[in-house]
């Protein structure tokens, strides 16, 4: 690089800074030293009115991230990709300034604020509040025949990226197959973009499942803590996000095989728990992510016998992590959707209201012509009855809401921002789509807008394996009792997860005016809505005593008594009950069930605790909608 009289060739300079930058994209160590070099030579030939300016604090703030990054591996990120062209494009506009006059320098100082993204983004890579990468395992099986290029420059570049073995399974006069395993701080997605060949898979180890359980468990509690200062809690929080993340979550079309077309759809984009394996080929066609009961599903359309059906073919993992969300008043309720599912908002007119004569439903029509279904079950009866009563001149608000691919618009009168962890259910039911906690633990309810009947259903919802009712319960012996319904109620000890003071019990009004919304329960980010309340009317929040969560294979009921004792063995005489499904509308006349023994007293032990479910909550609720 030369300079011309006491002027920098800027040109050449920005020329060697963009090629620097797109290898750094490539091959990131050698990108990021060629982008150091250009860096030292653009700093010690500066223009001398710009010496120990603001200028030169922004370039040393430059050399320190990228000396970080060489220092960590260096991983390489989109962000930081463009934070460094951001920042190389201030610092030349800056420079070509100074050859200009003092007054054009004040007029692109703004350029060096610390307000923009990029100084924001490589401080943080700096003063490593920033989380870089971990080295992580990956291996990927290979076909010299099938490969293209030499197998010594492969292992040559790989090199580059890490520590690199391999490893022969067989070899004869045509190929040689085997399996590559490469140590390196780049992610999944950027080792298949770049070296496509292979079908590179991550390998997990025990390390990296111990810190994801820690990471996971330690979410939520940190979320709501309300003893730390704001600014600590942020810090810790994006830490803990940026952790999870990086090693933990994937994009969606990363799960699937390489072979299937990948479309225009940020569904595909959208990240999801990451898992050892790509989904094989008869899971994955034509699959798309779906957020139900706080997990990760891979969802699919099936359309036949004249219906299109949702089918879960796949538990993708639980999601731990806050996502922003919009709280909408729609009348007598107020629901939440996912900021990434509201499409946009807008305005529409009652004139754009177009009824269907083959059935009941009615459409938007847009500004393209495109229509939309309208959600009419809102504002406390019909929303074409509150829209029919104002002038047809008057516009309302609706929000374009997308749900497995298809669009909704929901009519509100007003909305609110909110963060929220999405609560878990080991079960997914479908009175909602995701219970969702906010920093004080309040609940907000995200409903389906499916009319199940004429657009959609959900089918095959799969439970989520998690608790067994073995680890937590090991050592414990003998029987709690407390009184339910007015009968004595005795728990075989070793059913019980936890005992607690009272907790809240959440009430929500149907927001459909169909299925009935199950009084539940959240317990350490896990919604429960199989709750016994010993009472006679679900109005009739008990508010002391005890909290008694149940759990065996993989079905959790919650009692609640108002005082518990423990002993050793049963009284004498006391025997064990079936429990029979009642005859009652959505099994929720609980009373009847207690009503039917005989006996003033009932044993729940594992005999009996499956049949104790199935009575009160038959299986069929969990999976069907309407009629």
């Amino acid at each position: 690089m030369s300079k011309q009289g006491n002027l920098l060739d800027m040109p050449l300079l920005s020329e060697e800074v963009e090629k620097a930058l797109c290898e750094y994209e490539l091959a990131p160590q050698s990108g990021l030293k060629k982008l150091r070099t250009a860096l030292l030579y653009l700093n010690k030939h500066q223009p001398p009115n710009l010496e120990d300016s603001l200028l030169s604090q922004k370039m040393s703030s430059i050399e320190g991230a990228i000396d970080r990054l060489i220092l960590s591996s260096s991983p390489y990120s989109a962000d930081f990709h463009h934070s460094f062209l951001s920042a190389f494009d201030a610092v030349f506009q800056i420079i070509y300034a100074a050859q200009i006059s003092e007054e054009r320098i004040d007029q692109l100082v703004f350029l060096l604020s610390n307000d923009r993204s990029c100084w924001h983004s490589l401080k943080s890579i700096v003063d490593y509040s920033a989380q870089l990468p971990d080295l992580k395992s990956y291996e990927a099986h290979f076909d010299l025949k099938k490969i293209g290029f030499e197998f010594e420059a492969l292992l040559e570049r790989l090199s580059r990226l890490g520590s690199v073995s391999f490893q022969v399974t067989s070899a004869n006069d045509n190929t040689i197959i085997g399996r590559l395993v490469l140590e390196t701080v780049q992610t999944l997605a950027w080792l298949k973009a770049h070296y496509r060949v292979l079908d590179w898979q991550l390998v997990f180890v025990e390390k990296s499942i111990d810190l994801r359980e820690l990471c996971e468990s330690s979410y939520l509690p940190l979320f709501q803590h309300d003893g730390l200062e704001v600014s600590t809690r942020n810090k810790l929080l994006t830490k803990y996000e940026t952790q999870l993340k990086g090693s933990f979550y994937q994009e969606f079309e990363l799960t699937l095989p390489d072979h299937v077309a990948r479309v225009t759809d940020k569904r595909y984009s959208r990240l999801v728990p990451c898992f050892d394996t790509v989904l094989p080929d008869e899971i994955s066609d034509g699959g798309f992510p779906v957020r139900h009961g706080g997990a990760f599903y891979l969802g699919a359309m099936d359309v036949g016998n004249g219906r299109s059906e949702v089918q879960y073919r796949q538990c993708l993992g639980r999601d731990y992590l806050s996502s922003f969300l919009f709280e909408f008043d729609v009348g007598e309720s107020k629901v939440v959707f996912d900021c990434g599912e509201c499409l946009r908002l807008d305005t529409a007119l009652f004139v754009d209201i177009e009824k269907s004569d083959e059935s009941n439903l009615a459409f938007i029509v847009l500004s393209n012509e495109q229509k939309v279904p309208l959600v009419t079950h809102v504002f406390g009866s019909n929303v074409l009855e509150y829209i029919e009563q104002a002038s047809v001149s008057d516009s309302f608000n609706i929000a374009l809401i997308e749900q497995v691919g298809e669009c909704f618009a929901l009519p509100y009168l007003s909305k609110r921002d909110i963060e929220a962890v999405p609560a878990f259910m080991a079960v997914p039911k479908t009175w909602f789509k995701n219970v969702w906690l906010s920093k004080n633990n309040d609940a907000f309810l995200e409903p389906w807008l499916f009319e199940y009947k004429s657009l959609s259903y959900l089918s095959c919802l799969p439970a989520v394996e998690v608790f067994q009712g073995s680890s937590q319960s090991a050592g414990k012996s003998g029987y709690y009792a407390g009184q339910l319904f007015g009968k004595d109620v005795w728990v075989e000890a070793s059913l019980i997860r936890v005992l607690t003071p009272c907790l809240d019990v959440h009430f929500f009004d149907s927001f459909d005016g169909n299925e009935a919304i199950p009084p539940f329960v959240v317990y350490e980010g896990q919604c429960f809505d199989q709750v016994l309340l010993g009472a006679k009317t679900l109005q009739d929040k008990p508010s002391k005593g005890f909290s008694v969560i149940l759990e065996w294979r993989n079905q959790s009921v919650i009692l609640f008594f108002q005082a518990c004792n423990w002993y050793a063995s049963l009284p004498f005489g006391y025997d064990t009950q079936d429990f029979f499904v009642p005859s009652t509308e959505n099994g929720r006349m609980i009373e009847e069930v207690f009503s039917s023994i005989q006996e003033e007293f009932v044993v729940i032990n594992k005999n009996n605790f499956t049949s104790l479910v199935g009575g009160i909550w038959p299986p069929s609720l969990s999976i069907e909608k309407k009629g």
